[in-house]
């Protein structure tokens, strides 16, 4: 139990998670023809940016405090796929590794896909039938 507790609290300071963006889930459908072209759920506006230089100007120290310890941003995406794969073709959920390789997640029904929010992803065009998933995001303080 201790190793599990100890690991556990190393993976949450390395992304220092809080909770669900907006405490909701997405539910997605995808038809016919439908995609979701190339993105990210979070980029480099969730890194930390200083807007104060020196002490010298109290608005700016009260908005980097603000900036630094209040905001929250995207950093894990989750997706949960609920169509069977037999009853949709296309629709495969494409990522992008750090080496610029491409891969294709797992399509079964009751899946769970989490990477990072800031991971290039896209969903291809259906071909035939309907694709849904439930999609949320776990989010945290800015990057620092």
């Amino acid at each position: 139990m201790w190793h599990y507790v100890e690991r556990a609290n190393r993976e949450n300071f390395l992304y220092d998670i809080k909770n669900i963006d907006g405490e909701s889930l997405q539910y997605t459908m995808y038809s016919t023809g439908e995609f979701y072209n190339w993105h990210h759920d979070a980029g480099v506006m969730g890194l930390y940016k200083p807007q104060a230089v020196g002490n010298k100007d109290n608005d700016a120290l009260v908005q980097d405090f603000l900036n630094k310890n209040i905001e929250s941003v995207r950093k894990l995406s989750i997706v949960l796929q609920l169509s069977d794969p037999e009853t949709y073709d296309g629709g495969n959920l494409e990522l992008i590794d750090e080496s610029g390789e491409s891969y294709i997640a797992p399509r079964l029904r009751g899946t769970v896909i989490i990477f990072d929010s800031r991971t290039q992803h896209r969903v291809l065009p259906i071909t035939r039938g309907v694709r849904k998933s439930i999609v949320g995001w776990v989010v945290g303080p800015r990057w620092k």
